[in-house]
């Protein structure tokens, strides 16, 4: 027996190849010394490993001796490709030699074992312009290092495929954020693409005529449709490919390793492919509906599948986007299930003169409720996934991982409140007990909306505070006539008795009543700014780790040559925007400072008031101090929020929500054709509600935009002269104010058609897509899709750096 020894080198890359001979006889494969190619990392250098050879051949037949023939020749041609660097030549000739190895075991091995290192190769070359591509050129070297170790328990394929998935495991460490956004912005994709297979098949097929679909040619135009699903399909597919891969490389990292994040993450993408699953399999089954002209069917798995997807992609959104969804479903639920009350305490009639709709069933509750239920412990669980390993959370360093372990501990049990009390309002509404469901989903809401106040950033933080204060402002005010006191609000069905009261009197004692309220909404902003300090300082702290990365990194430049170059004008906008947002920071701790002073003020006053309110009766004189405190603060906290409050965000949101009720508009217009009135009453009448509250969001929008454009004209007048830009800013926010007010009209316009007795069915779609239109329009003018691309890659650019850092 023959020892061949092996020299290993330190370098990833480095390696030897042992090559097959290749000897020619007259009819067969001569005997020959057959050896293992040995190609294995180490991070030892000059060590020699000794390979013992094979057995010699065993005596085979004639034809096993020409198959071997041909796939020892295959494989030596392969070796010299890969000798040569031609990867995809070597990789496609190794892939033959192992079809053609028949009983030949070493030629299999071997070739299976380069293959991996084949595509070792081709992930180094990828590496830098590639690093996604590279990605999965690591994991099928992984994948080939596996099949190898199965055909042969072998020490060096074993070695190769533990350094391969750790440089996997890195590769994709450094890749996730971007696969993330991905993720999001390949699934939005999916659901445009979706979107837009609907529209046509809307278009070119009557669900009501099954029938007319019997000849030949529009049985064609039927299969051409399941053709387009069969292609969204396999968009999809790959998305799930993507998506799993994400998920094994995190669930691959040690438990140690695993921050918070990668866990959320984690759960994130199974609940993602879980919906993206059930999506696929009604695009499957909406493909073979329409290959058997089952109309009606095929549209509504379609229609269906639309809805996993948006499902799925929730799974990827931020906890405060998907608590909002949840807060306005419960919302709409809690105000169905006032309706069901009041009718079963024989208030609705006298009320409202009006009937209960015959959509709004018990059965409707229930299933509604069930599928809220569901959501809320769905992100329950997930969010619960980031506090597992006690022991790894205690040894967090990083503030941003303490702060966001510290969230997790406390906004998960207002979460598992939430899901009880929905749970419970499930259980009453089977009994028929709206009355004590009522109570339940407002302990829910309640729930859910202190769960959201603790994720939100600084910015979401601001703007929360900014709106009670707001709040607090408008209850103080006596002039506001559609004001009611607390206790004409205390109760389901409840009557408003204090518009029978003289108007001043009646207002002066609304805002008696609400001074408790009051006191309590400036209390809780009082203890939102001692958390905005929090979040501002680690702001700060982030904005200063990021400059010693940069120094760090002009060093490095400067030391060494050799290192990749980060150009002098990158450098130099990076560090104006650094300096720019460091001076934000402090103007905003500043501007925070001030605010907390005028809400203990605030707070002084009112408990003088509430104390001294059951002994005499309010007057103006006395609300005066109060009232001019509450404007100074609002003001206060007004200059807080400009310096990071963004109208194009909150456009953008209101934009991609009309759009997605247009989704569901549509599928209830072209699903009434088979359906009864009141089964199209019963999918418009909800749709209707939300499109008021998406009117009133965007007049709000509106507003501000007009606002925004005034001010920037009275700051130009007061600077006594003509700025271009400004000019040029204002008339900006004035343009895109005045196609927000247009889309606002059509949208209260939409919601009122929905609601008609006779609902004019082909009149709301073109109103809603000519309101998002606007919206849209608007958008582009404050900031076009060029400058959205631009901030986007400045922003993977300086993620990039951050993390080569």
């Amino acid at each position: 027996m023959m020892i061949h020894k092996i020299l290993v080198l330190v370098n990833l890359t480095s390696f030897v190849i042992t090559v097959l001979p290749f000897l020619f006889s007259n009819s067969s494969f001569a005997q020959q010394e057959e050896k293992k190619p040995v190609v294995i990392f180490s991070d030892e250098a000059d060590e020699i490993l000794e390979v013992e050879n094979e057995p010699d051949g065993t005596v085979k037949n004639k034809d096993d001796e020409e198959s071997d023939k041909d796939a020892r020749a295959l494989y030596n041609e392969a070796l010299e490709k890969f000798n040569n660097k031609l990867w995809e030549q070597a990789s496609r000739l190794f892939q033959e030699a192992r079809r053609m190895a028949g009983t030949d075991g070493v030629v299999r091995f071997n070739a299976t074992y380069n293959l991996g290192w084949v595509d070792v190769k081709t992930a180094d070359e990828m590496l830098q312009k590639e690093p996604d591509k590279a990605l999965e050129s690591l994991y099928r070297a992984a994948d080939w290092f596996r099949e190898s170790i199965a055909l042969r328990d072998d020490i060096d394929a074993r070695h190769n495929l533990e350094v391969v998935l750790q440089r996997a495991m890195v590769l994709a460490d450094s890749l996730q954020k971007k696969t993330a956004g991905d993720l999001l912005s390949r699934i939005n994709q999916n659901i445009s693409t979706q979107r837009e297979f609907l529209d046509i098949l809307r278009k070119e097929v009557d669900i009501e005529k099954v029938e007319a679909y019997t000849s030949e040619q529009l049985r064609t135009q039927l299969r051409s449709l399941a053709v387009q699903q069969l292609d969204i399909l396999s968009e999809s597919q790959q998305l799930t490919e993507v998506a799993a891969r994400e998920g094994d490389t995190l669930r691959g990292k040690l438990e140690s390793e695993q921050t918070p994040e990668d866990k959320m993450r984690v759960a994130q993408i199974e609940g993602f492919l879980h919906y993206l699953h059930r999506s696929q399999e009604r695009m499957g089954q909406a493909r073979r509906r329409l290959r058997t002209s089952q109309i009606e069917r095929a549209y509504r798995r379609s229609a269906i599948a639309l809805a996993e997807l948006k499902r799925s992609r929730d799974q990827l959104l931020d906890p405060v986007s998907r608590i909002d969804a949840l807060l306005n479903d419960s919302a709409e639920s809690i105000r169905h299930i006032a309706i069901k009350a009041d009718n079963q305490m024989g208030k609705l009639a006298i009320q409202n003169e009006k009937k209960i709709p015959k959509w709004l069933t018990q059965e409707y509750l229930v299933e509604s409720q069930t599928s809220l239920s569901e959501r809320v412990q769905e992100l329950h669980n997930g969010l619960n996934a980031g506090l597992s390993g006690d022991s790894e959370l205690s040894a967090v360093e990083d503030p941003k991982q303490k702060q966001l372990i510290e969230n997790l501990r406390l906004a998960l049990p207002w979460l598992k409140k939430s899901s009880e009390k929905f749970d419970q309002t499930k259980n009453q509404l089977e009994q028929s007990r709206f009355d004590e469901s009522f109570v339940l989903q407002n302990e829910g809401i309640k729930a859910l909306v202190s769960a959201r106040e603790i994720f939100l950033d600084l910015r979401q933080l601001v703007e929360v505070v900014y709106q009670d204060q707001l709040r607090i402002q408008h209850y103080l005010d006596p002039s506001s006539s559609q004001m009611l006191a607390p206790s004409s609000l205390t109760g389901v069905g409840g009557k408003n008795t204090s518009n029978n009261l003289p108007t001043e009197k009646a207002s002066l004692a609304v805002v008696s009543e609400y001074l408790p309220l009051i006191e309590e909404f400036q209390q809780k902003n009082l203890g939102r700014t001692k958390r905005l300090k929090k979040l501002i300082d680690l702001a700060v702290n982030e904005q200063e780790n990021i400059k010693q990365q940069l120094e760090t990194q002009q060093n490095l430049q400067t030391s060494t040559p050799n290192q990749p170059q980060t150009s002098l004008p990158q450098q130099n906008q990076l560090k104006e925007k650094l300096t720019a947002q460091s001076e934000r920071l402090k103007e905003a701790e500043k501007l925070r400072k001030k605010a907390f002073t005028e809400f203990e003020y605030n707070q002084k006053i009112l408990t003088g008031l509430i104390a001294k309110s059951g002994k005499s009766d309010l007057s103006h004189s006395i609300l005066k101090p109060l009232r001019s405190s509450i404007k100074d603060s609002v003001k206060t906290v007004e200059q807080l929020r400009r310096l990071f409050f963004s109208l194009v965000e909150h456009l953008r949101e209101t934009a991609q929500k009309q759009v997605e009720l247009g989704d569901e508009t549509q599928d209830a217009i072209a699903l009434a054709k088979t359906e009864t009135k009141d089964e199209t009453a019963s999918r418009m009448n909800p749709l209707s509600s939300r499109q008021v509250n998406l009117s009133n969001i965007s007049g709000t929008i509106a507003e501000a935009l007009a606002k925004e454009s005034q001010q920037i004209v009275q700051q130009e007048a007061k600077q006594n002269g003509t700025n271009g830009s400004s000019s040029q800013m204002s008339e900006q926010y004035a343009q895109a104010g005045q196609l927000v007010g247009e889309a606002t009209v059509k949208m209260y316009g939409a919601a009122s058609m929905m609601t008609d007795e006779e609902i004019s069915l082909e009149e709301i779609s073109p109103q809603q897509k000519s309101a998002s239109e606007d919206l849209i329009r608007a958008l582009n003018i404050l900031q076009p899709p060029q400058q959205d691309q631009q901030q986007d890659q400045q922003q993977d650019q300086q993620q990039d750096q951050q993390q080569d850092q």
